[in-house]
């Protein structure tokens, strides 16, 4: 699944309330990645345990990109919804538009946390926050795996 350009992507109600939600400050962590990590390892231990290694890996690579390409990331929001988990990763920067799949040379050593995230969640998505923009990634658990039912 090749997701398109995020700023054509439309903005979505499907996750708008959820039924439990996570929010962790990355701002001034010396390693937000394993912040981050951590963070979605302890929502899924409850949440969706069946699915942690691919979320934890998608979640990854939007932190990544976070500190590679931004001042550095706000926040991490864990959102549980019905069939879904959701990650959003907050950044101080508006730059929807330059958030896009590139294709990297075959030697490079970055160029492909965005293809990663296509292959791991059934769908991302850019959203405007008021402080910069959001990185989200919708990951599809089954009913049956949320286990806070």
């Amino acid at each position: 699944m090749v997701s398109p350009g995020p700023a054509v992507l439309a903005l979505t109600d499907d996750f708008a309330s959820p039924l439990q939600q996570r929010i962790v400050s990355l701002v001034g962590c010396d390693r937000p990645t394993n912040v981050a990590r951590r963070a979605v390892m302890a929502a899924l231990e409850s949440w969706a345990p069946e699915h942690t290694d691919d979320i934890v890996a998608g979640v990854n690579e939007i932190v990544i990109n976070a500190v590679e390409h931004t001042p550095g990331p706000l926040s991490l929001v864990l959102e549980l919804h019905r069939q879904y988990a959701v990650a959003r990763v907050y950044d101080p920067l508006h730059d929807r538009d330059q958030v896009t799949p590139r294709t990297p040379a075959v030697m490079d050593q970055s160029g492909r946390g965005l293809h990663m995230l296509d292959e791991l969640a059934e769908r991302w998505f850019v959203q405007p926050a008021a402080d910069g923009k959001a990185v989200c990634a919708a990951f599809r658990i089954t009913a049956q795996e949320n286990r806070t039912r």
